[in-house]
């Protein structure tokens, strides 16, 4: 299964699961806010990150498989993610970077831990 780009959202299919196993994912680039062990709320989004699909680009890297997505984006800036489902079917979504979990910070782990 690899994700379709479709207008700056990763476009996910599942028809052996469901035919309503359909999951869209936008990257909205945003403002940081400051690291400072504060909570703050989610800022505004300031439009989508554009996203290409590696192959469109492979010939610039061998580290890239062809299923794989790009979002260029430069140190300073910030994103986050939204979800959705056309037919609100349910999803379990991890993201790592780099071996990284996105979340936690920790090593990826191809085991899912509903307790944290």
């Amino acid at each position: 299964m690899s994700p379709t780009v479709t207008r700056n959202r990763l476009e996910f299919a599942f028809p052996d699961v469901h035919p309503d196993a359909r999951l869209h994912i936008r990257v909205h680039r945003t403002l940081r806010v400051p690291d400072d062990e504060t909570t703050y709320g989610l800022p505004p989004s300031i439009g989508s990150f554009p996203l290409m699909n590696a192959e469109s680009v492979a010939h610039r890297s061998r580290t890239w498989a062809g299923s794989d997505v790009l979002l260029p984006m430069w140190q300073a800036e910030a994103a986050w993610f939204s979800f959705s489902s056309p037919e609100d079917y349910p999803f379990l979504v991890r993201i790592s970077v780099g071996g990284i979990n996105a979340v936690t910070g920790d090593d990826f782990s191809d085991a899912v831990d509903f307790q944290g």
